[in-house]
């Protein structure tokens, strides 16, 4: 498949477009003329956009970043079950585990990436989400409490050390003893600081920002069940302009009228949907292990913490939160496509990404359908430079290839 073009509505322009495809790379994207073939693109409702990118995956089908059971091939099996979802690209997630197991997670994930080229480029670096959180019920959210703990420079290193220099994103809890001078040092790197799994006062929350914290961790969710009115670190951080917002639309982690408030405060260029996908994902009802914690899964498929309120990473992915976020923001369809996309990929600075479809950049992307009526999407064809990753066996008629 070195030279084939599709025919879509492209996401960025709204309208039929041909989109030329060599060597891995978008060669060419002409708008459809002739007026039959265009109305017949319009009514398949066949979208082009980049590919999806997910800053938050744990793993599915029982594959867990975190699992000291962990393989190479584990690696390249999450790559491709991602992108039957859409995701062409995301940052290996790993929580808190004690310091050896978060060791043989990232040698083992980047051995992967430096053996095979699609994981490589699927998988360009590592989200730390974990061990340096709250160690506090509620903000801790799913990780064992026994593996939390005060950040530390030379852990971060030696987790830099494993993965090549690829850290791209450490979630950290402000109020930790040493947080401000450990964001300082990280930032430093280029490593984006995440704000999450917190308990931390407004202040602390400032604090965090002023030393380099650019994100928020899933706002929102890993909090106390009960909070201060005014003063807590949900309102400081969405009230924050400095931050951008993480956020999981699948429908169980945020009401529809949060989802609203987020999309009217922080706007389009603050926030990122993320799957926060477990590796619980797609197994049948009953409860199981994801390390040191019991996780129940439940029948209508999402995840807790077994015999508390406490959800436990999502169980749909970005494909899914598209639908979601349009329908509660009442967003058009590509500017809530940008959430998975373009903010996503400005955040970890992607190299060759095509944010606008533009010629010449890496054929990194996600062909769906869109039905508007019932705000779903469903994913047809990923790409990831030009090479397919998964296509539906009713691949819509009308697509030329060569």
């Amino acid at each position: 498949m070195s030279a084939f073009s599709r025919d879509a509505i492209s996401i960025t322009r709204g309208e039929p477009v041909t989109v030329e495809i060599r060597q891995g790379r978008l060669h060419a994207i002409h708008p459809v003329g002739e007026p039959l073939r265009a109305e017949e693109i319009l009514q398949r409702r066949i979208y082009v956009s980049p590919g999806f990118v997910d800053l938050q995956v744990n793993g599915l089908l029982g594959l867990d970043y975190t699992s000291p059971r962990l393989e190479r091939a584990h690696v390249r099996g999450i790559v491709e079950k991602m992108a039957t979802m859409g995701t062409t690209m995301h940052t290996a997630t790993v929580i808190t585990a004690p310091p050896e197991q978060i060791e043989h997670s990232i040698r083992t994930i980047q051995r992967a990436r430096e053996s095979d080229e699609v994981v490589k480029r699927a998988v360009p670096g590592f989200h730390l989400e974990g061990p340096f959180i709250s160690p506090r019920e509620g903000p801790r959210g799913a990780h064992p409490r026994e593996y939390v703990r005060e950040p530390s420079v030379a852990e971060y290193e030696s987790w830099q050390e494993a993965a090549a220099g690829t850290i791209r994103i450490i979630t950290v809890a402000p109020e930790l003893p040493g947080a401000p001078s450990f964001i300082e040092r990280v930032v430093r790197d280029g490593v984006v600081v995440s704000i999450g799994h917190t308990d931390a006062t407004p202040e602390e929350i400032r604090e965090a920002i002023q030393a380099g914290a650019r994100m928020s961790t899933h706002l929102g969710n890993a909090s106390s069940a009960m909070l201060p009115r005014l003063q807590n670190y949900i309102w400081e951080q969405l009230g924050a302009d400095e931050l951008v917002a993480g956020i999981i639309a699948d429908g169980v982690h945020l009401p529809p009228a949060v989802l609203r408030v987020m999309a009217r405060t922080k706007g389009a260029e603050r926030l990122v949907l993320v799957s926060d996908i477990a590796p619980m994902t797609g197994m049948a009802p009953g409860e199981y292990d994801w390390g040191r914690t019991r996780v129940e899964v439940h029948r209508d498929g999402h995840l807790s913490v077994a015999g508390t309120p406490y959800l436990a990473g999502a169980s749909v992915g970005q494909d899914r939160g598209i639908g979601v976020f349009r329908h509660a923001s009442d967003w058009d369809l590509a500017r809530t496509v940008d959430l998975c996309t373009g903010n996503p990929a400005r955040i970890l600075g992607l190299s060759g990404y095509p944010h606008r479809l533009e010629p010449g950049a890496s054929a990194d992307l996600t062909f769906f359908h869109y039905d508007f009526e019932k705000d779903t999407l469903r994913v047809e064809e990923t790409f990831l430079a030009g090479q397919p990753l998964y296509r539906r066996n009713s691949v819509a008629a009308g697509t030329g290839e060569r």
